[in-house]
């Protein structure tokens, strides 16, 4: 996926003229929409993966107003940074589990400082104690009876970039094996 970042005049004077600022296309973003002398507006698309990370971006935008006055304004700036998501994180845990047992689960690599949301997508099992927390790496699942549930994991980061839809797991879950024999026996000696 792509981001999409606005930036726009707060009060659109009509008849104004814009000068924007912009680093050239291919910079690590890409000029979607506005940004030319009648726009009062840019919509910059980031792509998803941005070599090298953590780059910062600045634009500015300068309006003239319409004639009879044509007075230009101070230049208005913004500081984009772009970040890195957290890398794909998988889920890892008992798979195939028993119907009704209890298993922990967590991510590969736990970053202390990301915060962590825990859900259960499909089938009746239950997350047991806290579902979301920050450097909450791990959940205890029950599991009921269902044939298999999905587990999902959403990571961000401290600064709120995350993958888009998380990490899932499906867990099989197989019935308790029973016993066929009877509860009691007699033996003659």
């Amino acid at each position: 996926g792509t981001n999409i970042i606005l930036y726009q005049i707060g009060t659109v004077v009509p008849g104004s003229t814009y000068s924007w600022n912009l680093p050239p296309d291919g910079a690590g973003f890409v000029r979607f929409a506005g940004g030319g002398p009648n726009d009062f507006f840019v919509l910059l698309q980031f792509p998803s993966v941005i070599t090298p990370p953590n780059d910062s971006y600045n634009i500015s935008v300068t309006e003239t107003s319409p004639n009879p006055d044509a007075c230009t304004g101070n230049p208005n700036s913004l500081t984009i940074t772009v970040e890195t998501s957290p890398s794909p994180n998988p889920i890892i845990g008992p798979n195939p589990v028993c119907k009704t047992e209890t298993e922990v689960y967590q991510v590969t690599t736990i970053d202390p400082l990301n915060t962590y949301q825990w859900s259960i997508t499909s089938g009746d099992a239950a997350i047991v104690g806290p579902a979301s927390g920050t450097g909450l790496g791990s959940i205890t699942v029950d599991f009921g009876t269902s044939a298999s549930s999905t587990i999902r994991v959403v990571e961000q980061s401290p600064t709120g970039c995350s993958i888009a839809g998380g990490q899932t797991l499906i867990v099989n879950a197989n019935d308790q094996p029973t016993m066929t024999s009877p509860a009691t026996a007699t033996v003659c000696s």
